[in-house]
Formats: structure tokens, sequence, C-alpha cells
């Protein structure tokens, strides 16, 4: 009795082609589960970045809404000026910014330079706040500050303290992984701006 060949099972070209099918088919799923994971770490650095951009910025504004005697300068001088108390505008946009806090009478200090921001509490030594420029390249950043000078019986100025803080950079490192931010606050002074 004769066997047949169906009987016999798979050939090896019948074999071989499925495997060849299943290979490309991995092949696809893995280079696509690639993207993915290179997408999803990605957007968790931009995020974590950006997360921390935003409790800096958060934690200057709620310093800035609570103090008082903003002193703006145009360029981030290398200590803290002499004239430091005395209330100064930078309505064309300045890098460095000092002001009163409320609570405690210190004085904080912020200022763009290299590429970060830095800040230093009651002439302490500055430390940065954003994140190292090989992660975070800010671009542009000012300080716009207006209304400084307190409000007297002359009524010379009468608007409120405000500072309005430009930001413009890119998150992420490398070129290919790189994503843009522009942000833009204003702040304005809680306190009555009478003397």
């Amino acid at each position: 009795m004769r066997r047949r060949a169906a009987d016999g099972g798979f050939t090896i070209v019948e074999l071989l082609v499925s495997v060849a099918l299943f290979a490309t088919v991995i092949i696809a799923v893995s280079g696509s589960f690639l993207v993915i994971v290179d997408s999803y770490k990605k957007i968790t650095a931009q995020r974590e970045n950006i997360d921390n951009l935003s409790t800096s910025l958060e934690s200057m504004v709620r310093g800035l809404k609570t103090g008082m005697n903003f002193h703006c300068e145009v360029t981030p001088p290398a200590s803290a000026p002499a004239d430091i108390a005395t209330p100064r505008d930078c309505a064309s946009g300045g890098k460095y910014i000092a002001f009163k806090r409320v609570t405690d009478n210190n004085i904080i200090q912020y200022k763009f330079e290299s590429g970060r921001l830095w800040r230093s509490d009651n002439f302490a030594t500055f430390y940065p706040v954003t994140d190292d420029p090989s992660i975070m390249q800010v671009g542009l950043f000012n300080f716009y500050v207006v209304g400084t000078t307190p409000l007297t019986d002359t009524g010379v100025d009468i608007t409120q303290p405000k500072v309005n803080i430009v930001m413009k950079g890119t998150v992420g490192g490398q070129l290919k992984r790189s994503s843009s931010f522009n942000i833009q606050t204003t702040i304005t002074q809680r306190r009555p701006d009478i003397q």
C-alpha cells in the first residue's frame, strides 16, 4: 500500500514560506513597537522638563505677586546692584529682576544668564532654576516691568506694578527629539502701590 503525500504533513517549501511570512510580520511589528517606545521616551522626557519649568515659573510668579519694590536691570549685574531697594522699570525688557518678599523682607533675585534662569534668596549664591542648556535651550527670556514708582500725593504714577515674563525655547536636547515652547505671563503686584 502506498502512502499519500497529503498524509505526510507539510513540505519543506511550505515550511520555508510560512517561516518567511512570520519573520516579515514580526520585523514589521517590532519596528513599529520600537518607534512607539522611542516616542514614549521623548514625550516623557519633555513632560518632565516642562513640568520642572512650570514649577519654577509658578514659584517665581507667586513670589512676584506678593512681592514689592521690583527692581529690573537690562543686563544681569555681576553682584546685587547697590540701589536694589530702589524700584526700577524695564519697559523695553530686562534679564534681571529683584524684589522684596513681604512675608520676611528677604530680597529675591532672578537673572537670565548663560541660557538658564538663576535665583538667589537674600543675597545667597545664585542657583539654576531651569534645566541644563543641553536639555532645555532658552533662546529668549525677558522681564518687562512697568509701574514700579509708588503712588504719591502728587499722583505721578497711577499704574499698579506689573511684570510681564516672555520665554521662548526648545526642550528635548537632540534636534530630532526637540519641541519648541513659548510662554508669556503677566503678574500684577497684589499689594496696593501706595507710599
